[in-house]
């Protein structure tokens, strides 16, 4: 059967008109006959232009039929920019409809949201022959593989038109004071609005803060402006704020009552209409600073503070965050940071799902996968096999290898022991392995190794990954040919597995073929407050050639970065927080990751 090939359409698919696929599904363990289905259809893309998409714009895919929610991953359904960069948002499935909705926009620049600006992307669906492509609710598959490409909208000096959508174009939402009571000394004043609004648009230099006395300014001082949430209109309850800015004093506030102005008409919804000031005046915001207690009243509230160090990992959960490559590094020092392995290979192959017989001897995927009931088998032939990703390995079906007992080598030398050098890195005992040609089977991850599959093998078994190993599946090797290069493992796994003495040496320079995503989550905390105020946190860490993002998360629920805030104080109820810390590292000419050395959380109890 032919399959057409990717193709690159511009502006929507109304000339498409794809023949309907049937396939056959054979169930040869129960003797069923075949069952045809018919396999889903893309039928339209939106927007219909793909030229100047809106920075804050939805792509909405439609099929034939439903789809099922699972099979949309990032190998079956991505947006990437011509480096290799993905679109940062949210896919959701509802029936036969897969909308993105990027990331909102919060900085000035309008560089932090879902895409860039001025920027050509590509939408990649995965569809038939490959395993990990697009289904229906029944298993159907995507009739072919497509790619529909789209650029955003061009910012800058002496920018035309708008870059955002408008979803209510009219006159602008007025904002308003979110601190009902007055304010503690040192607290931020918090603005809302019930919908979202133009980062661009917000000035700090034309804010000020006056405290009035006898009809006269007797004091003045500027403010740090900034978006903490800037949400989808609709996207919240009908009592929650979209936009939420935050305006932090340059100076120390003393009790009294003070007023918030802003200089000129310039803070504008998506449709550039006007938000402030309030009405056609420049009417200010007034707001007050709360008074000390009498002397001997005693103290009405008091200040404490958490501090990550990122020394004691007993401050953080093991789990997966989902939608990343793998789990962030603790380095000895204290920091988090990125540890990428230098033998986790170039990515020159892509993405790849294996399927039936891989005799290749050196795979450098971006990614690297076995799909639930696909069986994968690397032959029978001698020597070193190595499977690499530059990002997360997945193996969910069966992968295995057997080496025939008439080409069976000798076993090669231990390890860890004679005849290592001291100080030794992976990448020089993979070369000598490949020299001498050891009976090896290697599975090295750039981020997590998964293993919720079966791997079986019958020569040594060399497991390594960037970020965690985590096997809920079943590894079968040798006795006593188990070596794990990595934090992590299993419980269906050989209990004399062992560490190699070989050092995870970083890469020379930037190899990657797209953005690496790396995360942590911390425990609860703080553990034991029950009243507080959330105040500003503090996070200390440096971008290098990517960036690292801190956000939270309510204390119980799924890990989902969906539900991340990006101040304490924006989550619902009291209780307890989890810090999401985020590092990305996007391809470039120099290796130069991103890492936090510590995030402190500061709060204040009423007594």
């Amino acid at each position: 059967m032919e399959v057409a090939p990717i193709q690159r359409v511009r502006g929507g698919l109304s000339a498409w008109s794809p023949a309907l696929w049937a396939g056959a599904i054979l169930c040869a363990a129960c003797g069923q006959a075949p069952v045809a289905v018919e396999a889903v259809r893309l039928e339209s893309i939106r927007p219909v232009e793909g030229e100047g998409v809106y920075l804050n714009e939805e792509i909405v895919l439609t099929f034939s039929q439903a789809i099922d929610p699972s099979s949309v991953a990032s190998t079956s359904l991505r947006i990437v920019d011509d480096a290799g960069r993905e679109a940062e948002g949210r896919w959701e499935v509802v029936g036969r409809q897969a909308r993105f909705a990027p990331r909102p926009v919060l900085s000035g620049t309008l560089t932090d949201g879902g895409y860039l600006p001025g920027t050509v992307y590509s939408v990649d669906l995965g569809g038939f022959p490959r395993l990990d492509g697009l289904r229906g609710l029944k298993g159907e598959p995507l009739d072919r593989s497509w790619r529909w490409s789209f650029s955003t909208a061009e910012v800058g000096p002496g920018r035309r038109g708008f870059v955002f959508d408008d979803a209510s174009p009219g006159t602008g939402a007025h904002v308003s004071l979110s601190n009902a009571r007055p304010l503690h000394p040192g607290e931020a004043l918090v603005l809302e609005c019930n919908e979202p609004l133009d980062p661009s648009s917000l000035r700090e230099e034309e804010f000020r803060i006056e405290r009035v006395e006898s009809g006269a300014a007797a004091f003045t001082c500027r403010v740090k402006a900034r978006f903490l949430a800037n949400h989808p209109e609709g996207s919240r309850g009908p009592l929650e704020p979209c936009a939420v800015i935050e305006f932090m004093p340059t100076e120390r506030l003393e009790p009294g009552s003070y007023l918030l102005l802003g200089s000129g008409v310039t803070l504008t919804d998506y449709g550039g209409n006007p938000v402030w000031p309030a009405g056609l005046g420049r009417q200010p915001h007034a707001f007050g600073v709360r008074r000390p207690p009498p002397s001997g009243a005693g103290e009405l509230e008091s200040q404490a503070h958490y501090q990550l160090s990122f020394l004691d990992r007993t401050e953080f959960l093991s789990v997966a965050v989902p939608g990343t490559d793998g789990l962030a590094h603790w380095s000895d020092g204290g920091v988090l940071s990125v540890r990428f392995p230098k033998a986790a290979g170039e990515g020159a192959h892509g993405a790849l799902d294996l399927r039936g017989l891989e005799d290749r001897h050196d795979l450098q995927a971006t990614t690297l996968s076995v799909a639930k009931g696909a069986q994968v088998d690397l032959g029978a032939g001698p020597g070193l096999r190595v499977l690499r990703a530059q990002g997360r390995v997945h193996i969910a079906g069966h992968l295995g290898r057997r080496i025939s007992q008439t080409d069976e080598p000798r076993p090669g030398p231990a390890i860890p022991g004679h005849p290592y050098v001291d100080g030794e890195s992976l990448s020089q005992w993979l070369e000598r392995a490949r020299a001498e040609d050891w009976p090896w089977t290697v599975l090295i991850a750039g981020g997590d190794l998964v293993i919720d599959g079966d791997l079986v093998v019958n020569t040594p078994l060399l497991l390594v990954a960037g970020g965690w190993i985590r096997v809920e599946g079943r590894v079968d090797q040798p006795p006593g040919q188990l070596w794990l290069l990595s934090e992590g493992g299993g419980l269906r796994m050989d209990p004399t597995a062992t560490v190699p003495d070989l050092v995870i040496e970083a890469p020379d320079g930037n190899p990657l073929k797209q953005t690496l995503h790396l995360a942590a989550v911390s425990a609860p905390l703080p553990a034991r407050v029950i009243s507080y105020r959330w105040l500003e946190p503090l996070v200390g860490g440096r971008q290098g050639a990517g960036r690292y993002e801190v956000s939270y998360l309510p204390a119980t629920g799924p890990v989902e970065r969906g539900r991340a805030v990006k101040h304490p104080r924006l989550l619902e109820g009291e209780g307890p927080v989890r810090v999401l810390l985020e590092l990305f590292v996007t391809p470039g000419p120099l290796w130069d990751p991103p890492s936090l050395d510590f995030v402190t959380l500061r709060w204040a109890t009423d007594r």
